[in-house]
């Protein structure tokens, strides 16, 4: 795939003041080289098969979705090798003031292992990256959902204005601030369950959020989201766990989900990354719904 222009291009998301890069990060930053161990993950899954790369990549606590969350390596080491290729570009990344801990989503195509096959299946990948002890970036949390095929393959690396600057940051207790951010996700249902519109949901979004849904594009227009979250009226959500950086600037959680409808009922998990904006405040820049396949 083709990556970026050499150009540096402000973009103006929403009008409403958020500015993303769409170049190359500080090649000196930590998210430089989060960045870098993506594509090198991306690039193992090809040159030595899906299943070794991910053994490789994946933290030894790391969680995937199969459908509802599990410990990764253990899923993928008894895993046999895949008849399967899959290729994947991070589109968008954004890490914590710590500089071991972030996220990295973007497109993702299934191919055969066969020579000049057509993709099979087309994606999105969301994917948290923690640093370790060795200095070395791990995945700690993936989850995908199916899309259309990207006409685009173009892919610029997209991250918001400042992120590859170092900072300077406070350490904060993770254990603390995950219990209280959980806390306040089961809240954020309970007060959405309460008033049942979307104004009580969008509270909590940020501007530059991007909603992931099975089959789709994700959303990252402010009106597009509310149109998405207006058919989900009677949706109820319950935070399983999660983890936040040192900086107690980024976290994620996750947990399981229903839809109440008679026309389509639907259960599942959810995933959704935090940060918090210019008022400490928590806001969701990314969230994601995996339904279980229904019964057949």
């Amino acid at each position: 795939m083709k990556l970026f222009s050499e150009r540096c291009i402000l973009l103006c998301v929403f009008g409403l003041g958020n500015y993303l890069w769409a170049q190359e990060p500080d090649s000196s930053s930590a998210l430089k080289s989060m960045i870098e161990a993506e594509r090198a993950f991306a690039r193992m899954a090809v040159t030595h098969g899906v299943r070794d790369a991910f053994v490789e990549n994946l933290s030894d606590d790391a969680i995937i979705f199969r459908p509802g969350p599990v410990k990764g390596r253990p899923v993928w080491q008894e895993r046999k090798p895949l008849a399967l290729m899959i290729r994947w570009e991070p589109e968008y990344v954004d890490i914590a003031a710590s500089g071991d801990f972030g996220y990295s989503t973007g497109p993702a195509e299934y191919l055969s292992v066969k020579p000049l096959a057509p993709a099979i299946g087309y994606g999105y990948f969301i994917s948290i990256w923690t640093k370790q002890a060795d200095g070395k970036w791990k995945v700690a949390l993936d989850i995908g959902t199916e899309a259309p095929k990207l006409e685009n393959t173009d892919i610029k690396i997209h991250f918001p204005f400042g992120a590859d600057v170092k900072k300077i940051f406070s350490q904060t207790n993770t254990e603390t601030e995950k219990t209280s951010l959980i806390g306040f996700d089961e809240k954020c249902n309970k007060t959405y369950t309460k008033n049942k519109t979307v104004e009580a949901f969008l509270k909590n979004v940020a501007p530059e959020a991007r909603f992931y849904r099975e089959g789709k594009f994700p959303v990252s227009e402010i009106d597009s989201i509310k149109l998405l979250l207006s058919k989900m009226a009677d949706i109820f959500w319950k935070p399983i766990d999660g983890a936040v950086a040192a900086s107690g600037d980024m976290a994620y959680t996750y947990g399981s989900y229903k839809i109440q409808s008679e026309e389509k009922p639907e259960e599942g998990y959810y995933f959704r990354t935090w940060k918090r904006d210019n008022t400490e405040q928590w806001k969701i820049v990314i969230d994601v719904l995996s339904p279980v396949p229904p019964q057949k």
